[in-house]
């Protein structure tokens, strides 16, 4: 399934899960997907609360575009 997954991000919390399920240790899947121990712990309990389809929940949607024609004080504007 991972291999299907086109955003990057999501694929990480598939592999995340599948080396825990192989036993990887959290230093080593820290080391091999680049990711910090916080991240994976994260990863493991939203997979053990709902699921595949929890992992593949995007609850980031960003934040607002970065315009480098504005100087610094329009862009402080544009934040309120």
């Amino acid at each position: 399934m991972h291999k299907q997954i086109k955003e990057k991000r999501l694929a990480y919390r598939i592999n995340a899960i599948i080396l825990l399920a192989k036993g990887f240790t959290y230093p080593e899947i820290e080391k091999v997907l680049l990711l910090d121990d916080r991240t994976i712990r994260r990863y493991r309990d939203l997979y053990l609360e709902k699921g595949i389809e929890g992992l593949l929940e995007n609850n980031y949607p960003g934040g607002q575009r970065y315009s480098p024609n504005l100087n610094p004080i329009e862009r402080l504007w544009k934040l309120f």
